[in-house]
């Protein structure tokens, strides 16, 4: 009796968590949102707040290159944090060989070769991203 209680309970929290699926986007958005309100850009920006800032910068100029939640590995590249973009599943990440975007660890300003400069990444500047609609995304990207 007390396994069909755990098993109907789960039954309800996943139906109630699939019926407010969004794909990933919203999520990850209001994630990034938090953790770049932690960010202070005025003592220099670290490896965390590097790490934050790419991800956020990929979320909304990363296009047809990045998935839902971009995600990237930091290394030091002298003035400049170097975000590299990963790709793959959680079991199997790479880097996708994508130029990382240069998050300078003086102000935070972001330059990136495929995308413009951002002095502060604004998130309101994302597009809605709807990754299990097909039709929904450009025609180079299905």
């Amino acid at each position: 009796m007390k396994s069909m209680r755990k098993t109907m309970l789960f039954c309800l929290v996943a139906a109630s968590l699939l019926g407010c699926s969004d794909g990933g986007g919203d999520l990850h958005r209001s994630i990034l949102e938090g953790d770049l309100r932690r960010v202070t850009y005025d003592n220099g920006i670290s490896r965390i707040e590097a790490k934050t800032i790419g991800e956020a910068y990929l979320f909304v100029y990363g296009g047809k290159y990045v998935g839902p939640a971009p995600q990237v590995y930091i290394h030091d590249g002298g003035k400049d944090w170097l975000a590299a973009p990963i790709g793959g599943t959680g079991l199997d990440p790479h880097l996708t060989g994508l130029p990382p975007v240069h998050i300078s660890k003086a102000d935070g300003d972001v330059t990136w070769a495929d995308g413009p400069s951002v002095h502060r990444v604004n998130l309101n500047l994302a597009p809605k991203k709807d990754y299990f609609n097909p039709s929904a995304m450009p025609s180079d990207a299905r």
